[in-house]
């Protein structure tokens, strides 16, 4: 019986390990920070649609993404407009496989917790 965990909790962490592939981050994305929700569909052609959900509102941007492979595979989001702010720029992602599915790191320092999960297909 130890020997069946051992071997599932070593299959378990190989699969958490190996790199995310372009094909696998199209989909859609929730970020659930409470009192906002955030939603992110990245699209086959290369275009995602952000929306942002608070009490004050719901604001929405799009625009294109593109796929940096290198020593990190980064996704790139162009103009995004993260939470609702006004100014656009440049977002960097290094996506990665956890046990929730794939995730993308927000990457912001006061918040190392907050990332999008990608949902199930329905």
């Amino acid at each position: 019986m130890r020997n069946v965990l051992l071997v599932a909790g070593v299959i378990l962490l190989s699969g958490c390990s190996r790199s995310v592939q372009e094909n696998e981050v199209i989909g859609s994305y929730y970020l659930d920070h409470e009192p906002a929700t955030s939603t992110l569909d990245l699209h086959a052609d290369g275009t995602y649609l952000y929306s942002y959900v608070d009490q004050a509102g719901v604001s929405s941007t799009h625009g294109k993404w593109e796929w940096a492979a290198g020593d990190t595979d980064n996704l790139c989001l162009d103009d995004f407009k993260y939470n609702g702010d006004p100014q656009g720029g440049y977002w960097f992602f290094t996506p990665e496989h956890s046990w929730q599915g794939i995730r993308l790191p927000i990457g912001d320092p006061d918040c190392p917790e907050h990332y999008f999960i990608k949902r199930s297909k329905p």
